[in-house]
């Protein structure tokens, strides 16, 4: 089974809207059930920064941000984030990125991944909140990044924006999974064969799961981190890219890596119907969505059944 799960999605604007409402305001979530599929994928014709306001998110569920479609891959086995060896190796390579095309408020997420385990290219799996205001960005981020010179271990980050400024919160322990901090993957096993990241997101808490141990929490005003807590209806991006400096250097003995993603899990505590079940590849276990009192629900805001 490599399917989608969502709850509490916050819709985007109808197609002939050119801007969209802050995913706060306007919610309407719900629960379903989306398969990894090209039919199911919004391509635009230029790289994008966010889910343009145009898609509909009744026809996409996932929009390519960065890449094209052999660069990242939407099919029944999941989704799978290429990077091609660039002509100018001392370069940084192109990075490879998609998000799904609706927003989420509060929850329990998990992401299915196999992390690609070389140095300078990092896997990620992020809640990118897309508010735009006065600055850069209202919205903050939560995130695993995997780096690839390190495969015993990953991040937990909360980049957060202060005015013009953005404050990220990572790479010491407690935020990078190492010995002194938390155990490193389970049973020795390297960030490049598949495991199970989860971000456990309330209104002013975070916790970080690894294969269902927990192993970070934040929480707001915990003087853990200059973040304030992330904001603004993110949406959930996942995606691969070489970094320029900061994780490591590739020098390129092949010509293309590869990070994969079987599934993404976003439920609430009564199980959706499970169509299409592989037995080889059960669906994860029912998780929570919470309202703005960290209660569970089955959409958010609880009164919206427009959708």
């Amino acid at each position: 089974m490599h399917s989608l799960l969502l709850l509490t999605l916050a819709a985007l604007p109808a197609l002939a809207q050119s801007t969209r409402p802050d995913a706060h305001q306007l919610g309407s979530c719900k629960t379903g059930m989306y398969s990894f599929s090209e039919a199911r994928t919004y391509r635009p014709p230029y790289a994008v920064e966010e889910p343009p306001a145009a898609v509909d998110p009744n026809m996409y569920d996932f929009v390519v941000l960065e890449g094209n479609n052999q660069t990242l891959k939407m099919d029944a086995t999941g989704a799978t984030a290429l990077m091609v060896k660039p002509t100018n190796t001392s370069t940084p390579g192109a990075i490879v990125k998609g998000s799904t095309s609706r927003f989420i408020q509060y929850g329990k997420i998990q992401m299915k991944m196999q992390a690609v385990g070389v140095p300078g290219i990092v896997t990620t799996f992020i809640l990118m909140s897309n508010v735009k205001g006065a600055q850069p960005f209202l919205g903050d981020e939560i995130d695993w990044e995997i780096v690839g010179n390190t495969t015993s271990s990953a991040q937990s980050n909360v980049p957060t924006w202060h005015g013009h400024e953005k404050d990220i919160v990572f790479g010491a322990p407690p935020h990078v999974l190492t010995p002194a901090a938390t155990p490193q993957y389970p049973n020795g096993q390297p960030s490049t064969t598949y495991h199970i990241y989860e971000l456990d997101w309330k209104h002013n808490e975070i916790t970080w799961s690894l294969d269902g141990q927990v192993v970070r929490t934040f929480t707001k005003g915990s003087g853990d981190a200059a973040a304030a807590g992330t904001t603004g209806g993110p949406a959930v991006q996942l995606g691969a890219g070489q970094s320029p400096y900061w994780a490591g250097v590739n020098t390129w003995s092949v010509p293309s890596v590869s990070a994969k993603f079987e599934w993404v899990n976003i439920t609430y505590p009564a199980p959706p119907p499970q169509t299409k079940i592989n037995p080889d590849r059960p669906l994860p276990q029912p998780l929570s969505g919470y309202d703005d009192n960290d209660l569970p629900v089955p959409q958010w805001p609880a009164n919206q059944n427009f959708l």
